[in-house]
């Protein structure tokens, strides 16, 4: 990209910025800006997963024997010429998972 498209766009985030600040006041934007930041930088879990406390308690539900009727399913992966270190993040992302 270009210095100059990157200049451009750089003051188009500030037009908009300031459209928002105008029509939903200071205070809102910011809480807005917060909470799109924590989303998008906050880190790949954060945003996709739920609270550890809330996986627990599911957890324990299920081995408590509430939810007997889950459905077998089967996972697919190619995994030709995979390096190991994404063969293991793969299977403890499925041993992971709060389903039996």
């Amino acid at each position: 990209m270009s210095l100059k498209l990157k200049i451009k766009r750089v003051r188009e985030l500030f037009v908009l910025g300031a459209g928002y600040i105008k029509s939903e006041g200071l205070a809102d934007t910011m809480k807005k800006t917060a909470r799109f930041f924590r989303r998008r930088f906050g880190g790949k879990k954060g945003r996709f997963l739920p609270a550890e406390k809330a996986l627990d308690a599911r957890r324990q539900r299920i081995a408590a024997g509430e939810g007997k009727n889950w459905p077998i399913i089967s996972i697919l992966t190619p995994v030709y010429n995979t390096p190991p270190q994404f063969l293991k993040e793969l299977l403890d992302s499925v041993m992971g998972q709060i389903a039996p």
